[in-house]
């Protein structure tokens, strides 16, 4: 998955997770924060593979994904941490934020986020989920 401007990143143009994670890496995150809205984030995300730009993509199992982007509605804005239910859709976020760190998204932070008022400043804490390794084993 390329999540680039072109709409080169879109589901149906590309599927494929290049790579192995890094080991560094949590393989899942749990999502707490937000504000009052029709669907909820919090969730844990589990690490699908890399992106294209070498970036984790993670998914919830309500089908968010949280992937680290451009801001192409605005090319002075850097690459951001992006919530959305379609991976790489240009303009379509449910929370985002600027971040120059494109390895994983701040353990704790304000995030922009679509409320049911409009958009929010709201605290989000990303923590790592330790496995059980009994479960992973039986899995």
């Amino acid at each position: 998955v390329a999540c680039g401007c072109d709409g080169s990143g879109l589901p149906g143009a590309k599927r494929d997770f290049w790579g192995a994670a890094p080991k560094y890496l949590s393989t899942v995150l749990a999502w707490e924060g937000e504000c009052f809205r029709r669907s909820f984030l919090t969730s844990q995300y589990v690490l699908l593979g890399m992106a294209d730009n070498r970036a984790p993509v993670y998914r919830s199992p309500s089908g968010y994904f949280i992937y680290y982007g451009p801001d192409c509605s605005n090319s002075e804005v850097p690459q951001r941490w992006i919530v959305s239910p379609m991976l790489c859709n240009r303009g379509f976020a449910d929370a985002f934020i600027a971040s120059e760190d494109r390895e994983r998204p701040p353990e704790k932070a304000e995030w922009r986020m679509r409320c049911t008022s409009g958009w929010e400043y709201v605290t989000v804490t990303l923590r790592s989920v330790v496995q059980d390794a009994a479960a992973s084993v039986s899995e």
